[in-house]
């Protein structure tokens, strides 16, 4: 399953806020332990970027479609 992280970041007090996503990989098809695994990862994400206090999720989807393979 690929789960989709949409989040706010506001870099400094005076900058605007601003969405951005972010994408989580995970074995499992259960829902809501793909979520805590994408929080999880989400939070390591922010602390290694120094973003800690500067985010917060918006939402986590999973992606449409993730068992399809590309085609040409």
């Amino acid at each position: 399953m690929i789960l989709e992280i949409c989040y706010t970041v506001k870099l400094d007090k005076d900058g605007p806020k601003q969405t951005s996503w972010t994408y989580y990989h995970t074995q499992t098809e259960d829902f809501a332990k793909a979520t805590k695994e994408a929080t999880k990862y989400f939070k390591t994400f922010t602390s290694e970027n120094g973003w800690v206090r500067k985010t917060q999720i918006k939402h986590i989807l999973p992606i449409r479609k993730h068992n399809e393979t590309a085609s040409r």
